[in-house]
């Protein structure tokens, strides 16, 4: 028979073999990056996984993350009190970079209908187009991507999405304590720095935060927002960032992804 340690095993490694990639096609676009999925860990014993994290250890940050590495990207995760998302991705390309056409993957939804707005950033926005996420049998899932043509000025471009009932946060059985766990997939070789930075209102509490096989290099308050920040340009395919915490009782406001870049 097995153990509710067993169980959370399994879902761990299917968290791992359905995050994956979406590059683009060689066929249409002039451009080769890889853009991750960041997919939801599902399955009974999630509770009691994010019970045995360790607690965030704050560390003085890589001397290196406030330089000019390129290319680069860096995604942002907001999470709000009623359990919605905005998810921003920044690509940052080298200098000299001709213009070019992109696709950009969206954040996962358990409905089209989820997604309630969704911008490109210095970049035109083509068109977009609806695709069926990799599941392990699980309750199908989709995301929208997002065709974009970019300038070569070398300057960041990338999306803005929110998205309601999101598959990344899950409300445990305490009633008060939300989870949001994100996989993640390293630079690949081809980006000199991948950032993500995940955002929670100011007031949270009971707040633990932990990425298998390193912690946050850095937490940054920002207006209304804690930040804490991963570096996972070198980390194994399949690692998970894991954030738990009390939600408190006001909405911040939206924040600066500009600011956020900067700070990183």
């Amino acid at each position: 028979m097995r153990s509710r340690d067993d169980e959370i095993d399994r879902a761990i490694r299917r968290e791992r073999q359905r995050t994956s990639t979406t590059r683009f096609d060689r066929t249409r676009r002039n451009v080769t990056i890889a853009v991750i999925l960041l997919l939801v860990v599902a399955g009974a014993g999630l509770a009691q996984a994010l019970g045995a994290f360790g607690g965030l250890i704050p560390g003085i940050g890589s001397l290196l993350s406030r330089a000019d590495p390129r290319p680069r990207y860096i995604d942002i995760w907001s999470i709000y009190p009623d359990g919605s998302v905005r998810y921003t991705a920044l690509f940052t390309p080298m200098r000299g970079t001709p213009d070019g056409l992109v696709d950009v993957a969206g954040p996962i939804l358990l409905r089209a209908e989820d997604e309630v707005g969704g911008v490109a950033l210095g970049a035109e926005l083509l068109g977009k187009g609806l695709i069926e996420a990799p599941t392990t049998g699980e309750q199908p899932q989709v995301y929208h991507q997002y065709s974009l043509r970019y300038s070569g000025k070398g300057q960041p471009y990338g999306i803005d999405v929110r998205a309601q009932n999101s598959p990344y946060v899950t409300a445990l059985a305490d009633g008060v304590t939300s989870a949001v766990v994100l996989g993640t997939q390293s630079g690949g070789g081809f980006y000199q720095q991948v950032i993500v930075a995940v955002a929670i209102p100011a007031d949270a509490t009971d707040v633990v935060v932990a990425l298998e096989q390193m912690q946050a290099y850095q937490m940054v308050n920002l207006d209304q927002w804690t930040v804490f920040y991963f570096d996972t340009t070198s980390v194994p395919d399949g690692s998970l960032i894991r954030v738990q915490y009390v939600t408190g009782a006001s909405t911040p406001l939206d924040l600066d992804y500009q600011q956020v870049a900067r700070r990183r």
